[in-house]
């Protein structure tokens, strides 16, 4: 069964008043940091945290450019063993269970697994011999993902219970196909759409056993990218040239607002903080509060892309120093 949310809608107060880079301020305690890398590492970044802020996913490029997935633990750099010609790390909980999937030859299934103290166990797929890709995992180990086969058009969004890697069962939203989640949160809703990152299209949230659209303060459709204790981000178009603008969502209350215009959602923490990355790859936090602070670069002006905000405020990403990216972090932001 599908519903559409009746969301209230305050605007910052017009698109034309909404900050834009010049006038995203860093805040003065605001500052960035790289990341230990793993020996021989030329480039690295991260691309997820948990909520705590403890424990980080990313990757790290060596010399060949050879890829290597790692785990920021305490700040230290661990190297996650890889399986197959492929494989990607998707999300980390306060636990430090990390989701990911690999493919063990070109053009074979994708197989999800999870990955905690140094062990992998593979996530069993709804139907024999199909693909699985596990894109997020909550603190109790509750984790969503997607199912498809190679040769079908057919992508369901799936979800594997904590403790339950051998019971999969689908999250069925009538006439959304692909169905791709963006997000589980604490109590088990989940966010998913029909798209794929920096895509808009039609999303969902899911809970209770049912699924609702979300849609934006104009009724316009949305995609969705992240949830935290009942906030999420998302993306929608809006005005006479249908720009891209970010969407924040409080479901208790069910209030959606825009934030800051031309700017794409890539993380959400519990108070409703929001990190965004502009298409000229500058980043920004976006607080519940209408303020918005500017992420500093390792160098003026430099590019900066932030993947993870974690409850304190602390956010994750990486930076760029001419054309090689370091794996950072922003802390007192």
């Amino acid at each position: 069964m599908t519903t559409t949310i009746a969301l209230s809608f305050a605007y910052v107060a017009a698109l034309a008043l909404l900050p834009e880079v010049a006038a995203a301020a860093a805040a003065p305690a605001c500052h960035v940091h790289t990341l230990p890398e793993p020996p021989g590492a030329v480039e690295s970044e991260v691309t997820a945290g948990d909520p705590s802020g403890e424990f980080l996913v990313g990757t790290a490029n060596g010399p060949d450019d050879s890829p290597a997935d790692v785990m920021w633990g305490g700040g230290r750099p661990v190297v996650i063993p890889r399986h197959g010609v492929a494989q990607r790390l998707n999300a980390v909980n306060i636990h430090g269970a990390a989701v990911g999937s690999y493919v063990e030859e070109a053009g074979g299934a994708e197989f999800g697994f999870v990955y905690q103290d140094g062990q992998s166990t593979k996530l069993e797929p709804l139907r024999a011999g199909e693909s699985v890709v596990p894109l997020a995992i909550n603190t109790r180990g509750d984790v969503v993902g997607t199912e498809f086969a190679t040769a079908s058009s057919r992508t369901v969004a799936v979800l594997w219970p904590a403790g339950g890697i051998s019971a999969p069962r689908e999250l069925p939203v009538p006439g959304l196909n692909p169905a791709i989640p963006a997000g589980i949160d604490d109590d088990g809703t989940v966010i998913l759409g029909d798209t794929s990152e920096g895509e808009i299209g039609h999303a969902f949230v899911w809970r209770d056993g049912q699924a609702s659209e979300m849609l934006s303060p104009e009724g316009k459709p949305t995609s969705v990218a992240a949830i935290r204790g009942g906030w999420v981000a998302g993306q929608s178009r809006t005005g006479p040239a249908d720009d891209a603008v970010g969407v924040r969502w409080q479901l208790a209350t069910g209030r959606a607002e825009l934030i800051p215009p031309f700017w794409k959602p890539t993380a959400v923490n519990n108070s409703g903080t929001v990190a965004l990355v502009r298409p000229s790859n500058q980043s920004v936090l976006a607080k519940a509060d209408e303020t918005t602070v500017r992420l500093p670069g390792l160098q003026a002006g430099s590019t900066t892309e932030a993947h993870a905000v974690a409850n304190n405020g602390t956010a994750a990403g990486w930076a760029a120093v001419g054309s090689r990216g370091y794996a950072v972090e922003w802390t007192g932001c």
